[in-house]
């Protein structure tokens, strides 16, 4: 058994090493099992927090860590010059869940480089460079992905913001923002975003990027019928629409992905290392534009 020092002592040395974008829980942890986490002195947690989404087979997950031990006895990194049966498998398994037509497959290292990569996309395939987000929605901490999202100074984020970032009120039905009542509001809230679109954009709209369910926003489910609205109104623009599946995505929501259960069919689809149950740091994004 390896002793450690007690759990106050532990946090000190962090602080000493570690540059931290964020707060970390007065804990340190030893170990997981399933959906528990134990610390260094042995108190057990329930983990609701997933490993921020990515946990989704639970930790020691015993099937998914032979098949890591598997692939590590071949090769670990090959970086993006070669193309290897692992890779070629696992894109292949993920084409069969995308919706419909979404089977181009791009591998990424982090998050937030799938985030700005789905912008660029959208803004290189379109000619356009305007990005519209929710003023509830959170995409990243990166500059186009933190100037989509709805949150500022909450998150330290107090950088300039991407030139041509707008926003649309959050379907926030419990908290209108319209303070309206659905169904009787017909989507008043994209109504009224629609005309503070027109008068702040250029008519140079690439994308619309949104969450099916909106995540670190409040966990606000969209009212039924919205997200069909809401890709009229990218119609109305011309522009993608870029479905951030980090929170929803991979079975969460009791489909593959959450905008499965609305009816539409994003242009770019990513989602976190939920995919890979948090093992590495990828996103993958499935998009139908080559």
């Amino acid at each position: 058994m390896i002793l450690l020092p007690k759990k106050e002592g532990l946090i000190k040395e962090s602080e000493e090493f570690i540059f931290s974008a964020i707060a970390s829980k007065d804990m340190v942890i030893d170990y997981g099992k399933g959906c528990y986490l134990w610390d260094v002195k042995g108190n057990q947690y329930l983990d609701l927090d997933a490993g921020l989404y990515c946990s989704i087979l639970g930790h020691s997950n015993e099937e998914f860590n032979k098949a890591i031990i598997e692939q590590t006895r071949k090769v670990v990194h090959l970086g993006s010059n070669f193309l290897s049966l692992s890779v070629l498998e696992a894109v292949r398994q993920i084409a069969t869940i995308t919706p419909d037509e979404l089977k181009k497959v791009i591998l990424l290292c982090t998050g937030n480089e799938a985030a700005e990569c789905a912008l660029k996309i959208a803004k290189v395939s379109t000619g356009k460079y305007e990005i519209v987000g929710m003023e509830r929605g959170y995409y990243g901490i990166t500059q186009d992905a933190q100037s989509a999202s709805g949150f500022g100074a909450y998150y330290g984020m107090s950088t300039p913001r991407a030139p041509g970032s707008h926003k649309i009120l959050a379907p926030y039905c419990f908290r209108c923002p319209v303070r309206e009542t659905y169904p009787q509001c017909d989507f008043l809230c994209l109504e009224v975003s629609k005309k503070l679109l027109d008068s702040n954009t250029t008519g140079n709209v690439a994308a619309f990027i949104f969450e099916p369910i909106l995540g670190s926003g409040g966990i606000i489910v969209p009212p039924e019928g919205y997200f069909k609205r809401l890709k009229e109104l990218a119609d109305e623009y011309n522009a993608l629409l870029i479905d951030d599946e980090v929170t929803t995505g991979i079975g969460r929501t009791g489909e593959w992905f959450g905008i499965q259960h609305y009816g539409i069919v994003p242009d770019i689809l990513f989602c976190l290392q939920n995919i890979g149950c948090g093992f590495s740091s990828s996103r993958r994004r499935h998009h139908t534009r080559d």
